[in-house]
C-alpha cells in the first residue's frame, strides 16, 4: 500500500552525469507508479567555493541526464535559502518542487523560482512523532487521486 520514492543527494564536487549514472544505476526497478526521481539539493551538496553558475549549470546537466535516460521529470528538494541562493535561474520552475519549510504554517515560502507556481511537496518538520521516534512529516499538495496522477504525468 505505500508509494515509493527515491532521491539522489547531489554533490556539487562530483561530475553531474556520473552522479546521474550512479543515481539511474541504484533506481534501475524504480516503476510507473513510484513517485519520480528526486534530487535533494541543500546546504550540505555545496561543496567548495564554485561560482553559482558553474553550480547551476552542473544540477541543470544532473536534471536533464536523469529526465532523459529515464524519460520522467525529476523532483527538485531543496528549502527556501538554497532554493534562492542556487535555484534562482528560471529553468528550474521547470522541475516540480519539494520544498522544505519547517517554519511556516499554513502553506511553505517559495524559492523566487516557483513563487508563481504551487509546491508539489512540503516537508514541514523533521521532527514528527511516529512509533516514539523522529521523523520528517511530509505532505503533498492535493489528494491521492491527485498524487497519483502527479505520478502518472511524471
Amino acid at each position: 500500500g505505500f508509494i515509493r520514492g527515491a532521491y539522489h543527494f547531489y554533490r556539487t564536487q562530483d561530475s553531474p552525469r556520473s552522479q546521474a549514472t550512479l543515481y539511474l544505476r541504484a533506481i534501475a526497478t524504480l516503476e510507473a507508479t513510484d513517485i519520480p526521481p528526486i534530487v535533494d539539493f541543500e546546504e550540505k551538496s555545496i561543496d567548495g567555493d564554485r561560482p553559482i553558475e558553474e553550480v547551476q549549470q552542473d544540477l541543470l546537466e544532473f536534471l536533464a541526464t536523469v529526465e532523459e535516460l529515464l524519460e520522467r521529470k525529476p523532483l527538485i528538494y531543496t528549502d527556501p535559502n538554497i532554493g534562492n541562493k542556487y535555484l534562482d535561474a528560471p529553468q528550474f520552475s521547470n522541475y516540480p518542487l519539494w520544498i522544505a519549510d519547517y517554519e511556516s504554517q499554513d502553506a511553505p515560502v517559495l524559492p523566487g523560482a516557483w513563487k508563481n507556481l504551487k509546491w508539489s511537496f512540503w516537508q514541514k518538520t523533521s521532527k514528527y512523532q511516529l512509533d516514539g521516534r523522529n521523523n520528517d512529516l511530509d505532505v503533498y499538495n492535493g489528494d491521492l487521486a491527485a498524487l497519483k496522477l502527479f505520478i502518472q504525468q511524471y
